[in-house]
């Protein structure tokens, strides 16, 4: 990652995804804050757009009431597609909150060319 410059993907407001980026890159690092009065859950997917509910994600965290959840990886993580990530009422596959219920932030560096 050295001399690559990092940049910052945000929902700015309350959402139930964020796009993080539409294209291959590597993940640094996100921030999501679940606004919500119950439990949801992140999930990390490999993908240009929100995926459709029943998609797998990558990786799935349970997130209670108030709770923010930060993950950091100072080497990236590569994502081939593009990187994405939802707040879903299942754990092992993808169904969308109804509602906005958090507040997401990343910050990822473009795929080496």
């Amino acid at each position: 990652m050295t001399g690559l410059s990092s940049k910052c993907a945000t929902s700015g407001a309350a959402a139930k995804s964020l796009v993080v980026r539409a294209a291959a890159c590597h993940l640094l690092n996100f921030s999501v804050v679940n606004i919500s009065a119950g439990t949801v859950f992140l999930q990390l997917h490999d993908a240009a757009a929100v995926p459709a509910d029943t998609a797998i994600p990558l990786r799935s965290w349970e997130m209670g009431a108030g709770q923010t959840y930060e993950w950091d990886e100072p080497a990236g993580r590569f994502m081939a597609l593009g990187a994405v990530l939802v707040l879903s009422s299942t754990q092992e596959e993808l169904t969308q909150t109804l509602t906005d219920d958090g507040i997401l932030d990343a910050v990822y560096v473009d795929a080496d060319p």
